[in-house]
């Protein structure tokens, strides 16, 4: 497993392409999550999710507070 998350790309899916879709990519080049805007017109939502672990995942109001919590998530995995 990766040593850490280490940047966000734009997610392609079925050639195309969204704003506010991200894939996380670890150091190594492997994918480990995604996060992405919601598309809410009341609030800014981002939800988040892993592919590590039990597949953690959550929602929160920020892409900050989503990075923040992918993160937490990515220190707590079993190893």
């Amino acid at each position: 497993m990766p040593d850490a998350p280490a940047r966000l790309r734009p997610c392609v899916i079925a050639g195309e392409t969204r704003p506010g879709d991200f894939c996380v990519v670890a150091a190594e080049g492997e994918t480990v999550g995604r996060m992405y805007r919601v598309d809410s017109a009341q609030t800014e939502t981002w939800a988040w999710f892993a592919h590590f672990g039990r597949s953690p995942a959550g929602r929160t109001s920020s892409r900050e507070e989503a990075k923040r919590q992918f993160r937490a998530a990515w220190d707590a995995r079993p190893r």
